[in-house]
């Protein structure tokens, strides 16, 4: 193995290990002030969503809630986050 392809296995095993680093991070969103400031109340998070959310969301980052609605209804949904790039998206489901 020569220097070059040295450096290049390092600076990959690097960026790697950041990029994982920032998806374990304590960044996690707060789900239940997403819903509230959506207008519903009594909010409930529940477990991962591994369905509901677009391309675009991730699975490590989105949840099932119930609540109620401004109709005092109540509803449940996903919270559906990105990783990176992308915000939060509250989406109600039948």
């Amino acid at each position: 193995m020569t220097f070059i392809e040295a450096l290049v296995t390092v600076s990959i095993g690097l960026v790697l290990l950041v990029m994982l680093f920032a998806m374990t991070s304590s960044n996690t969103p707060n789900y239940a002030g997403i819903v509230e400031s959506q207008g519903y109340t009594n909010v409930n998070i529940g477990e991962s969503a591994w369905m509901g959310c677009g391309k675009d969301d991730s699975v490590l980052s989105s949840v099932h809630f119930s609540a109620l609605g401004v109709d005092h209804k109540p509803v449940s949904g996903v919270v559906c986050c990105g990783l990176v790039f992308k915000s939060c998206t509250v989406r109600i489901t039948p």
